[in-house]
């Protein structure tokens, strides 16, 4: 009975690194996952060049220039999760803080204090904010910064590992192991290794947008017009197939050291792993794209100005995912269309938003563009007029959406002689 529970702990055990790798893979674009493979090849024996597709061969039209900045992609982020109208205006100030390299430097307990809430409450919506992407992203310091990262990368953090960083990040980064090892009771040779890792980590997440903003996005799905028929299809340009080297498997059955046979059968596993990964990526992607193929027909033929929009939940039934696996596949990525490259958050319905905001703005647009000039609507005049067709919003919510459309207020709008 005891080796059966104990066989059952170990099997659970050697599944998470598996787990942990799919939702860090899920969470990943094209140009993250090209880069994830090629480091695999450099560091895998087990792991070869397959096909892949040269991005000269693909159509320049499914490629246009990134103007998302970090502001603007951690708000569409945040919204997507589940929560009150007050952690949502809580969540979106504590965004438009952050400093340019993505840190929260604003006192939690001013936030609290404005909002009329405890401390606690905004710890936990920034704690939402710090587990959404790029991960470091709304870290208070650089020690919280690397362990969000570490965390990200490895599922967990030890004790002593958090306890080093927060305490001894100074005299680790002057390789100062044998003062830290006396102090904490770690080995030379671990603090050596965890210095290595925080090498490779980046000290200012937020600026990776500002590195990105200008290039070319390059978009995951891609959905074309074939006569009446909407065809999806992932873009797998410039990605190489993953391939498991069939010399080193024959290498792995003819060993007889037990040092050697663990030693190629966990480069195998993470090799099989990676690979099972991303073709689960891609599936679920593509379901993703079909769902929006099907429910945006009318969008993308070019019929309707503005999307229905899908919920996180009805995105899961369709594709038999989770909402945390949804909300994975479609940050940070884009899909081509015949209308042009969305985010794919383009096609998901807020959570505890009753309306469809694409349709609110083209109706605010609307109303404000049949307006008397010479005495211009109030943000509470549209409001009613939104009323009036079922549509019940808060006149700040207009003075927002207002802005987004750059539309001036109502004081700048007035016919002057």
């Amino acid at each position: 009975m005891n080796n059966k529970n104990t066989q059952k702990i170990k099997v659970k055990l050697s599944f998470v690194p598996y787990l942990a790798l799919r939702a860090r893979l899920f969470s990943m674009n094209n140009a993250e996952l090209n880069e994830f493979i090629n480091e695999l090849f450099e560091s895998n024996p087990f792991v070869e060049e397959g096909k892949y597709v040269p991005l000269s061969e693909v159509d320049e039209n499914y490629y246009e220039t990134n103007t998302e900045d970090m502001y603007s992609f951690l708000i569409h982020q945040f919204r997507m999760l589940e929560m009150s109208d007050k952690e949502r205006e809580i969540g979106e100030f504590l965004i438009s803080n952050f400093t340019t390299e993505g840190y929260c430097d604003i006192s939690l307990s001013k936030v609290a204090k404005k909002f009329n809430v405890k401390v606690e409450e905004v710890e936990a919506i920034l704690k939402k904010i710090q587990a959404g992407s790029p991960p470091g992203i709304g870290a208070r310091n650089l020690s919280e910064c690397f362990i969000l990262q570490l965390e990200s990368k490895n599922g967990s953090v030890s004790t002593k590992v958090k306890h080093i960083i927060n305490n001894h990040i100074k005299e680790l980064a002057k390789e100062k192991y044998k003062e830290i090892s006396r102090k904490v009771g770690i080995n030379v040779d671990t603090l050596k290794e965890l210095r290595a890792k925080l090498i490779c980590l980046c000290p200012s997440p937020g600026l990776m947008f500002a590195e990105v903003k200008g290039k070319r996005n390059i978009p995951d799905i891609i959905i074309e017009t074939d006569g009446g028929t909407l065809n999806v299809y992932l873009n797998k340009t410039s990605r190489r197939e993953i391939v498991v080297n069939q010399k080193y498997q024959k290498m792995l059955s003819e060993a007889t050291d037990p040092k050697t046979i663990k030693f190629l059968q966990d480069f195998l596993q993470k090799a099989k792993w990676a690979r099972m990964s991303i073709e689960e990526r891609d599936e679920r992607l593509l379901n993703i794209g079909r769902s929006i193929a099907e429910n945006e027909s009318d969008f993308l033929r070019g019929t309707r100005l503005y999307p229905k929009k899908m919920s996180i939940e009805t995105f899961c039934k369709t594709t038999v995912s989770s909402p945390s696996v949804i909300s994975r596949l479609v940050q940070n990525k884009y899909v081509a269309t015949p209308r042009g490259i969305y985010p794919l958050h383009f096609f998901v319905q807020r959570k505890n938003v009753p309306y469809n905001e694409e349709e609110l703005k083209e109706k605010i647009k609307k109303i404000i563009s049949s307006e008397d000039r010479r005495s211009p609507l109030s943000d509470g005049d549209v409001v009613e007029k939104l009323a009036a067709v079922k549509i019940s919003i808060k006149r700040r919510t207009v003075a927002k959406y207002r802005n987004i459309l750059g539309i001036s207020p109502r004081s700048k709008r007035r016919l002057t002689k």
